[in-house]
């Protein structure tokens, strides 16, 4: 058998997630894992780098990568449900995610809605009056819609054909209906998606720092690339050759596959049942996460009110000073970042999204805090609590440790007589308490 006891059942496992999850989703997804009997995932992985890790890996092998400058790729990803840009650079053995942008609601199946309404409305049109009702409120009626619609769209993809012939039988009140598309009339009706493709492009480049032309080659991956009218776009949008081959756009990479490939790659580097050479991912963040914490200290100095910040976090001094964004846009994980605050008893700190993340298309509507951690700390006098806070392999947020540090001050004895009259030599040494902390994650409840 095939099942979870079996011998064959895979053991090590990387799962793409689009990029733009947030905590909550990826938490819910490895939950499910766990549910479905998956408990060992490796790793999370976005799929806009799973497709850069499969393309950078084969390209290494043909030592097409320099040192001394970096390869900037493109990565067109567009599915049925969703549409994402991301610029890489590549060098010998490591990749580089430079930006990432998506628009969640961009896909194949809106293709596939307009086609269906076109084919609804034709239909109203020649039966109007003699209808039960419209055919978008029936189910059934909506699913013979999309099977014809998708159908039609995949004849119409390939250069050169005019016009698809639409049947469908019994599609309401056992009336049967068909008509024809052109590609033109096909091409208009598409025309506010084709207006979406390009915001996303411009701000990744915009992110970055290039133009179209600073890019050695543009990949487009995903089923809904095919489609013709979507390459004639993209083709104009990045100022290639549209006389060239595919526009000009590359397609050297598998469309259905790409995704699935960089993760078994993945897979096999992460595993320990497998001997593959190290290669070097820096991953991509897609918002910003910041840390805040409760209550303030009741001394009077910068130093004493809490707030130590070590590790590259972003607005330390333009936010208030219960708060910082430690995990900024675009910074690599897994890592750790750690803040020192003088605290006694129990204290609290949280971890959200800044509000900077609604710039980067984080839902309105979402849940943005993350987490909650709970520390006691001994009282009642103040100490120096060292709380470790790591953005793990998934791309989640932990509370990795919490220490209570002390600081003792040692004076070095004077040396001969000359040395007599310089001031006092001191030195500084931290060391961690045999104090536990107790440390508890409360985790919020994610709408």
């Amino acid at each position: 058998g095939t099942g979870v006891t079996s011998p064959l059942y895979p053991q090590d496992w990387v799962i793409a997630v689009p990029g733009y999850y947030t905590d909550a989703q990826k938490r819910a997804f490895l939950a499910g894992c766990e549910v479905v009997g998956i408990p060992g995932v490796l790793r999370l992985m976005h799929e806009s780098t799973a497709t850069a890790l499969a393309y950078g890996i084969f390209k290494d092998i043909k030592k097409e990568f320099t040192k001394d400058t970096q390869t900037h790729v493109m990565f067109i990803d567009f599915g049925a449900t969703a549409y994402s840009v991301s610029v890489v650079a590549f060098e010998p053995g490591k990749l580089i995610v430079k930006s990432t942008q998506f628009d969640k609601d961009l896909g194949g199946r809106d293709f596939d809605w307009l086609i269906a309404n076109w084919f609804a409305e034709k239909f109203e049109e020649k039966y109007k009056g003699k209808l039960s009702a419209k055919p978008m409120s029936k189910p059934k009626v909506v699913i013979k819609l999309l099977a014809a619609a998708e159908k039609a769209k995949k004849t119409l993809s390939p250069f050169g054909v005019k016009e698809v012939r639409m049947n469908v039988e019994c599609l309401l009140d056992e009336l049967d209906f068909g008509c024809s598309l052109s590609a033109t009339e096909y091409e208009k009706m598409c025309a506010p998606l084709l207006a979406k493709l390009e915001a996303p492009i411009q701000r990744a480049l915009a992110e970055v720092g290039l133009t179209s032309k600073d890019l050695s080659s543009v990949e487009i991956v995903g089923g809904s690339t095919r489609i013709g009218s979507v390459k004639r776009e993209l083709a104009r949008i990045l100022e290639l050759d549209a006389s060239a081959t595919n526009n000009g756009l590359s397609t050297t990479m598998n469309a259905d596959e790409a995704v699935a490939r960089g993760a078994a790659l993945q897979s096999a580097i992460l595993s320990p049942r497998f001997k593959v050479l190290p290669y070097e991912i820096i991953e991509y963040q897609p918002y910003p996460i910041k840390i805040a914490w409760d209550g303030e200290s009741t001394g009077n100095s910068n130093s004493e009110q809490g707030v130590e910040v070590e590790g590259e976090a972003e607005g330390i001094s333009s936010m208030p000073t219960n708060s910082v964004v430690m995990f900024e846009r675009g910074s690599n994980f897994p890592c750790v970042r750690r803040v020192a605050l003088r605290r006694s008893g129990k204290f609290s700190v949280t971890a959200s999204y800044d509000d900077a993340a609604l710039e980067h298309s984080f839902p309105a509507d979402a849940h943005r805090e993350i987490a909650t951690f709970e520390i006691s700390a001994p009282a009642p006098s103040e100490n120096k609590i060292r709380v470790n806070v790591k953005q793990d392999i998934h791309g989640m947020i932990t509370l990795s440790s919490a220490q209570m540090v002390e600081e003792l001050v040692e004076e070095e004895p004077e040396k001969g007589a000359d040395e007599s009259k310089d001031k006092d030599r001191k030195s500084t040494s931290e060391l961690q308490s045999h104090h536990d902390l107790v440390c508890r994650l409360l985790l919020e409840k994610k709408k």
